[in-house]
């Protein structure tokens, strides 16, 4: 790799963290209900299950819903002080290593909902229409929603869970 590739390379992974670290600063205000500076459980419990909202509302299954012992161990892992809550700074050591610990994962999974729901749903509701005897009368958009429906119950299946 030539020098300016690598340094090409870098410049991207440093605007890779600098914008994840904007993201975490935000999330954490928002978390930060009470604005005194710190997460605690509570807030913690909140932040998450908002997140699990917005994450599931796009892709379905991309992931799980924090549970009481998963919030716990986030907790733990990222409560350096182990004072029982998170100041900003713990919150963003916390947010960039879990990315990149998890980030690779996160991205290739939510690469396959984008890649079922744009690609493979529309062309299999196509084929089933033009294959399936009497599948023209059946509206395409039906067949796509019958298949939504389908991947989305398979996905949330813990034996099919990526």
């Amino acid at each position: 790799m030539s020098d300016a590739n690598a340094t090409s390379n870098a410049t991207i992974a440093d605007q890779g963290k600098q914008y994840l670290l904007e993201l975490a600063r935000k999330a954490f205000k928002q978390a930060d209900e009470d604005n005194d500076g710190r997460i605690d459980m509570s807030e913690l419990i909140l932040a998450l299950c908002r997140l699990h909202k917005v994450l599931d509302k796009g892709a379905c299954g991309a992931t799980k819903f924090p549970t009481k012992a998963s919030v716990i161990e986030t907790l733990k892992k990222a409560d350096l002080n182990s004072d029982g809550e998170l100041s900003e700074q713990e919150f963003l050591y916390f947010a960039v290593n879990w990315f990149q610990d998890n980030g690779v994962d996160f991205v290739k999974r939510i690469a396959l909902f984008a890649a079922v729901y744009a690609i493979f749903i529309p062309g299999s509701a196509k084929l089933i229409q033009d294959q399936v005897p009497g599948g023209r009368k059946v509206p395409n958009k039906l067949i796509a929603a019958v298949l939504t429906i389908g991947f989305k119950i398979l996905m949330a299946r813990k034996e099919w869970s990526l």
